[in-house]
């Protein structure tokens, strides 16, 4: 988990807590403190007396994918890790998260990269969706470019992805999840994801306006375009939704949550 100067101290405690209140305790909880943190964040991060929290700060802001990669290479270090999971400083996880992806993991030995459900919720915790993406590695790869495989937040990964050199690209503009998802696919490594909702995945002004940003939408562009060639996708079906994936990236703000919002009808109806 990584944290940086534009987390609320709030919303960070509560996804700290949401984790070392899991019912599944056999891990350690890395959090990497992306440069300077305001002296309430810093103390809501140091705050638990709790022997499985590790906090490691970095002087300098760096950006998600550095401090993720440093997070996995101090987790890899321990010959007992058998899976790394994400988790985002302003979500939630539910109390059964771990212990239902290490079940599902153990049961599936073919899968190296498994999500959940999630509940979208804004303010306080009100639930505006119930966000399910597919189940099977199939389906995931087949709609790569169509939607994104796995919601970031809930994945758990086998160790063997890191273990092989693999890390988040830095190279992409905010787009890290993305770059990695197909290079993963693209390598052979099987996706999954529990149907059950195991996250409550914040959502809100600053959700709609960073996906309302033209280099994030161009970077994804050029991933979704590339999946087209490295993954042998149909191009003609994949070229439009990476275009209509591009036009509502580069589009004013309010026209992306409206988009947001209907896409959101449409499947709730």
């Amino acid at each position: 988990m990584s944290v940086y100067s534009g987390d609320k101290p709030d919303q960070v405690e509560r996804a700290l807590r949401s984790i070392l209140e899991q019912t599944y305790q056999n891990f350690i909880l890395l959090v990497g403190c992306d440069g300077p943190l305001s002296n309430e964040l810093s103390e809501t991060v140091s705050g638990f007396d709790d022997d499985r929290l590790e906090v490691i700060r970095y002087p300098e802001n760096r950006g998600l994918a550095q401090t993720l990669n440093s997070l996995i290479d101090l987790a890899l270090a321990d010959r007992k890790v058998d899976f790394l999971a994400r988790m985002d400083a302003d979500d939630v996880s539910l109390e059964q998260r771990f212990e239902q992806q290490v079940q599902y993991l153990g049961g599936h030995p073919d899968v190296s990269v498994l999500g959940t459900g999630c509940l979208e919720i804004i303010g306080d915790g009100d639930v505006v969706f119930d966000k399910r993406l597919p189940q099977f590695h199939s389906t995931l790869f087949r709609q790569f470019v169509k939607q994104c495989p796995v919601v970031h937040p809930t994945v758990m990964f086998r160790r063997n992805v890191f273990d092989a050199g693999i890390r988040y690209p830095v190279e992409f503009f905010r787009t890290e999840d993305l770059a990695l998802w197909m290079r993963l696919m693209r390598e052979g490594y099987e996706f999954a994801n529990i149907q059950q909702p195991l996250l409550l995945f914040r959502i809100g002004d600053n959700f709609v306006k960073r996906r309302a940003d033209r280099k994030k939408g161009w970077a994804e562009f050029k991933i979704r375009l590339e999946a087209i060639k490295q993954l042998d996708l149909p191009i003609l079906a994949n070229a439009f939704y990476a275009l209509a994936h591009l036009g509502v990236k580069i589009s004013p703000a309010f026209l992306v949550g409206l988009a947001y919002r209907l896409a959101r009808s449409e499947k709730a109806n």
